[in-house]
């Protein structure tokens, strides 16, 4: 995920928006998790 987001902050005039919904889709479990993490910092 963080990669992931690296390229949408980096390159996000070139994103390809289907595969941005896409990897949302099919990594929420890696969303909840990165969530988690940042819960502990918080």
């Amino acid at each position: 995920m963080i990669g992931f987001r690296n390229i949408l902050v980096h390159d996000y005039l070139e994103v390809d928006r289907s595969i941005v919904h896409g990897v949302l889709q099919e990594s929420l479990n890696d969303i909840t998790e990165l969530q988690r993490v940042f819960a502990q910092f918080l």
